[in-house]
């Protein structure tokens, strides 16, 4: 009988799993949505569109917004790749470099969905995020003191 009990809890807890996963799809932002969105929160924009290149290009990428915080040191760049593979990629990259970063005393948090990943890391007084939705990415390096702020902003968007 306890046997049949455990198979039971651990089937329920095996679907509960999957329902909440697949419930965890998110809907990435184009760059016009990002940008638009930013501006709001009154962010300098400086805007990078490049052009759809041909399939036979090794380009990845279509489009991409850049820009800071007015009086901060936030800095945040956004990019809608041509794929989710590509911005998987490019955020397997992202990340790669980061993990580089990590010296003495570090803080971070890794995420992996099926649409989604998101790594966090803040050392020395420095707090950065990737945040891949889809085929975009979000990146942002901040002071470690605007962490609370970024994190707001991230939410705000649907890229926490």
């Amino acid at each position: 009988m306890k046997k049949n009990s455990r198979k039971v809890i651990f089937v329920s807890l095996f679907l509960l799993l999957a329902v909440l996963l697949t419930g965890c799809k998110r809907t990435a932002l184009t760059t016009d949505q990002f940008k638009e969105a930013i501006e709001k929160k009154e962010y300098e924009i400086q805007e990078i569109t490049i052009e759809k290149v041909p399939d036979d290009s090794k380009s990845n990428h279509r489009s991409a917004v850049e820009g800071y915080a007015v009086n901060k040191y936030e800095d945040f760049t956004f990019i809608e790749y041509t794929d989710a593979d590509a911005a998987s990629d490019a955020f397997d990259f992202e990340k790669s470099d980061l993990e580089d970063l990590k010296d003495g005393v570090t803080s971070e948090l890794s995420v992996n969905l099926p649409n989604y990943n998101k790594y966090e890391l803040t050392v020395n007084k420095k707090y950065y995020v990737i945040s891949r939705i889809e085929k975009t990415i979000l990146r942002i390096e901040a002071s470690s003191k605007d962490k609370k702020e970024i994190k707001s902003l991230l939410k705000e968007l649907g890229y926490n």
